[in-house]
């Protein structure tokens, strides 16, 4: 989990965002561009960022799934 949890990292710092959301459609497309073996639909990607406990994860009603890195300084 550590190896996908930093290619979510990268992609997170690559997509430059102001607010640094990104939706979780192109984290998971990004992936398959840094890292062709990983399939997140395979490992559920949703599931891995909250696994992990490192990600805000936000949903409007409706709407689609972003992620950020956690603010704040936790790990």
């Amino acid at each position: 989990m550590e190896v996908s949890r930093q290619l979510i990292k990268k992609v997170l710092s690559q997509e430059n965002t102001q607010d640094g959301w990104v939706n979780v459609g192109t984290v998971g497309k990004q992936l398959l561009n840094l890292a062709p073996d990983f399939d997140p639909r395979t490992l559920g990607l949703r599931d891995l960022i909250r696994k992990t406990n490192q990600f805000d994860v936000r949903q409007a009603e409706g709407g689609p799934v972003s992620i950020r890195v956690k603010q704040g300084g936790k790990k």
